[in-house]
Order: structure tokens, then sequence, then C-alpha cells
């Protein structure tokens, strides 16, 4: 269903999730999937107004869920990334790299429970976050 309207020139956070059914052969079951996407964009006033970097880069994970631990991928100019947990609290913080390995534990080194973290950027660019799942 198509929906029309404005948008006030803003910020926005949009996650768009998939899920579908195939049949890998006759008579067998469907097998199901799932796939999310969240996506950042920003609206501005004016028609020759540009996208900020933070709509075009962020950080990357990988793998993303995790278990023991996952790679971030970091773009130039981060000095450093804060972990925040579910609630928005700082778990962690990393010296930036451009390749980083996070071993999902906190500050004090013990692993975190399963869940949704954020990687957040600081520095002086505009990068965008990275959701990852920890699972245990």
């Amino acid at each position: 269903m198509a929906q029309q309207g404005t948008l006030e020139p803003d910020t926005y956070d949009l996650n768009i999730t998939c899920s579908g059914g195939a049949s890998i052969s006759p008579g067998s079951p469907d097998e199901q999937g799932e796939a999310s996407y969240d996506i950042h964009f920003v609206l501005a006033s004016g028609t020759d107004a540009r996208a900020p970097v933070a709509a075009r880069e962020s950080i990357q994970a990988f793998p993303n869920p995790f278990r023991a631990g996952t790679r971030l991928v970091v773009p130039d100019g981060v000095k450093e990334i804060r972990v925040l947990d579910a609630r928005g609290r700082v778990v962690r913080t990393l010296p930036a790299a451009p390749s980083l390995p996070f071993d999902g534990r906190d500050e004090t080194g013990r692993p975190l429970a399963s869940g949704v973290y954020w990687m957040q950027p600081v520095g002086p660019v505009e990068v965008g976050s990275v959701k990852v799942v920890r699972l245990n």
C-alpha cells in the first residue's frame, strides 16, 4: 500500500523488515527468511542541498550478529567508538582504527549479555552509527 504525504526537512530513521517463504524443491516445506534494514536519511530544504557525510558513511561490522567478536570497519576521521547498550549507556570506549576488533566485552573485561548494541563514532567528522547484535 502506497502512502503519499509531505515530510518536513529533518533527519529520519527508517526500518524495513522483509520476510517470505520459498520452496526449494517440489514437495519440500517452505524455507522462511527475514531481513531487516535500517536506513538513515536527511531531508534538507532547497533543491540543491546535499546530504551530509553521515548519510553516506557509517561504521560497518562483520560478522553481525556475532558471538565471540566482530570486526569494525571505521571511516577516516573517527577518534574513538563508544559502545552503547539498548538503554543508551556507554559500556565501553574503543580507540578508533581502520579495522578494529571488538570482543563483545565491557570496560572491565566482562562479556556483554546477548542483545542490541550501538557503535557510536566520536570525532570531528559526521559518521553514522551501526547497530550490532551480540548472541551468547
